[in-house]
């Protein structure tokens, strides 16, 4: 199982190096949610809207990688993941094209479908860090 969604991630990270959406959300199950920090729940179509507005306000290399942190079977089917992802693209930011990066740990939770493994849920996000041109910056 663990190289089952490794190699998920795997592909999630490709597909947004290539700022491809439609592999982005493929990877996605029907009932995609996310729980952000501040408790707000998005629906897989508030989050496809996000995703494609984040990838056509980066320019590349998007270079993504997620550290696998550690795997909680809820059962045969349904795993959490705690992940540690890791991002850098480039942006413009008051007329310059800057170097932006981010790190995030969060809970992503996994379920096996006929297609195979696709993500379900993101939560408990936390941790987050993001520079600009290499200096802390604010969220």
């Amino acid at each position: 199982m663990a190289r089952e969604i490794r190699r998920q991630y795997d592909l999630l990270d490709q597909a947004y190096e290539r700022q491809d959406i439609d592999a982005v959300l493929a990877l996605r199950s029907p009932q995609f949610e996310t729980v952000g920090p501040d408790g707000r729940h998005n629906t897989a179509a508030e989050m496809a809207e996000y995703t494609r507005n984040w990838l056509l306000q980066n320019k590349p290399p998007i270079v993504s990688r997620f550290d696998l942190l550690g795997f909680t079977m809820n059962g045969p089917d349904e795993v959490k993941v705690a992940t540690l992802q890791r991002v850098s693209r480039y942006r413009e930011i008051d007329g310059k094209l800057r170097h932006v990066e981010h790190d995030v740990k969060q809970d992503e939770t996994w379920v096996r479908t006929p297609a195979g493994w696709r993500l379900r849920k993101v939560e408990n996000v936390r941790d987050r860090h993001r520079w600009v041109d290499g200096q802390p910056s604010d969220q």
